[in-house]
């Protein structure tokens, strides 16, 4: 929520559009994939949990428009994808709470390999 909140405040500066983006994967257990269920739908979980979000963040700001885009991938390589014709990206803040000024595995990758700016929001 941060991270689009700060994302949200960039777009009006710059007048510009966001791309919310959220990457979803079946769960691995012991190197087996978990096949799909009725009663677990992970893609429209993901759908939700980011329409959630946005509907929360982008209440108080309509002039906006944001795409969301719900993608089946690794987390890295679903962000960098969508960064690639972008100008900037905006991560959350992960990685594990213990170590609270390290950056996690998937902000880190993104800081190194992504082809534009890269904004991590605690």
């Amino acid at each position: 929520m941060r991270a689009l909140r700060w994302g949200l405040h960039q777009a009006v500066v710059d007048s510009t559009t966001i791309d919310a983006v959220t990457a979803w994967q079946y769960p691995i257990v012991y190197g087996w994939a978990l096949p799909p269920t009725d009663d677990y739908d992970h893609r429209r979980i993901a759908q939700k949990l980011l329409a959630d979000v946005i509907g929360e963040v982008a209440r108080s700001e309509r002039t906006v428009e944001i795409h969301d885009r719900v993608v089946e991938g690794h987390p890295i390589r679903v962000l960098l994808d969508a960064a690639r014709d972008a100008r900037l990206l905006v991560l959350g803040h992960g990685g594990d709470a213990g170590v609270s000024r390290a950056l996690g595995s998937v902000s880190r990758h993104c800081t190194h390999s992504c082809p534009c700016t890269v904004v991590v929001v605690r």
